[in-house]
């Protein structure tokens, strides 16, 4: 079914993406259109998405059941250099995180402590939460620099760097963003 003069939803949000990126001062690419909206939009359907707590293994097999490589999944991950979190997100890592562990080993107790401050237990402010990097308004690659340095907000940023598979592709991104374009 053909929608002629129509813009979906989708296509906007896209193209709103790479215009933020491309307002970051980084590179701008074509959007392809045509896209669909969806006539229902219902939170359940969310809960086949990759979770923040997912293990290397749960991440790179979520990618590939959408066809989507290795390659995929760390240069998606670093997209989210332009986000935010709530506390919900997170705050497993903080506390309890294991029967020898407070807090997850894999964050610094400085970056971890600042993050404890900003979603004390019980948490109150729904929309407490943290910038998923240093630099939230510019697309780059301080996000795996920050997850290489025991900074990452979610573990499944740090699993990413524990698997062979990924480890290497996150550490040339660190160093270098173009290798993702």
């Amino acid at each position: 079914m053909a929608c002629p003069h129509t813009v979906s939803c989708a296509d906007i949000i896209a193209i709103a993406r790479r215009d933020v990126v491309a307002m970051s001062g980084e590179p701008s690419w074509n959007v392809l259109t045509g896209r669909k909206d969806g006539r229902v939009s219902k939170a359940n359907d969310t809960i086949n998405l990759s979770a923040p707590t997912f293990n290397a293994m749960q991440l790179i097999q979520s990618f590939a059941k959408r066809g989507l490589g290795v390659k995929d999944l760390v240069a998606l991950s670093g997209g989210h250099n332009l986000g935010f979190s709530h506390c919900s997100s997170f705050e497993a890592r903080l506390q309890n995180f294991s029967s020898v562990h407070d807090i997850d080993p894999s964050m610094t107790t400085r970056f971890a402590g600042n993050l404890k401050r900003k979603c004390p237990k019980p948490n109150k402010d729904h929309s407490a939460g943290e910038f998923l990097d240093s630099t939230p308004s510019t697309f780059d690659n301080d996000y795996y620099k920050r997850d290489i340095e025991g900074k990452g907000i979610f573990g499944s940023y740090h699993a990413l760097l524990g698997d062979y598979r990924s480890r290497w592709i996150k550490v040339c991104s660190s160093e270098n963003l173009q290798l993702q374009w």
